[in-house]
């Protein structure tokens, strides 16, 4: 009896999992992360959030001199390959985020400029 209760339990919450996932976007091999800050900041500004619970559906992230409610982007999973190139001037970007690069690569600064490049396996550290 209760063996078949499990059962039923878990065949009745797949079908909702699987909407929730499909409503964040949520796909196998990606998390959501904040985005890159565009600005070297100056002075600190005052935080418009507090937690990723007063966003509703977006990210409270260190972004443009403060804490904001932002997009998250997509970031795959695994870890850049360290990089010990010395680069007497940077190259043009090959990429901006990991949603610009082909099967698991991911957007690394690698050789003098962000590139597609393998990643190393592992959880995400952004």
């Amino acid at each position: 009896m209760m063996k078949t209760f499990g059962i039923l339990l878990i065949l009745g919450l797949l079908p909702l999992w699987t909407k929730l996932s499909s409503v964040h976007g949520h796909k196998p091999g990606y998390t959501w992360v904040c985005p890159r800050t565009p600005y070297v900041c100056i002075r600190a500004e005052p935080d418009e959030c507090k937690s990723d619970l007063t966003c509703k559906g977006r990210k409270c992230c260190d972004y443009a001199c403060a804490k904001r409610c932002v997009e998250p982007v997509k970031e795959k999973y695994g870890v850049c390959p360290p990089d010990y190139t010395r680069c007497a001037a940077l190259e043009s970007d090959q990429c901006t985020s990991d949603s610009d690069c082909k099967g698991d690569k991911k957007c690394c600064f690698w050789q003098c400029a962000h590139r597609c490049v393998p990643p190393l396996k592992g959880e995400s550290i952004s």
